[in-house]
């Protein structure tokens, strides 16, 4: 992967984590203005990635915006609804996003 911004080993460090056979949580968190959002969106360009970024508002609308971003994933779930009841719902969905490769096959 190519140096961005000088964050190779972060780069790096991500793309382990998810070319990782286990599942993964990171976590990232640091000082305001110093590239997080920016090295995590270059991270996941072109991969089967959900990217969502929070918004300072009311839990519901974070679950809404949520369900909008995930349910865009043509998830067999966008069939039956248009948003999910729960934050748990919502991310045991996430294991219904079609891969890169179940994406080829129906190409």
């Amino acid at each position: 992967m190519n140096d961005f911004q000088g964050r190779k080993s972060e780069l790096d460090f991500l793309e382990e984590k998810y070319n990782s056979q286990d599942g993964q949580l990171v976590i990232i968190y640091g000082r305001r203005r110093i590239g997080k959002t920016e090295t995590i969106s270059h991270f996941c360009k072109g991969k089967n990635a959900v990217f969502y970024t929070c918004t300072q508002t009311e839990d519901i609308n974070q679950l809404k915006n949520f369900s909008t971003k995930l349910l865009s994933f043509n998830l067999p779930q966008s069939k039956y609804i248009t948003e999910f009841n729960s934050w748990e719902q919502a991310f045991l969905a996430i294991k219904d996003i079609p891969s890169a490769d179940e994406k080829n096959k129906s190409s």
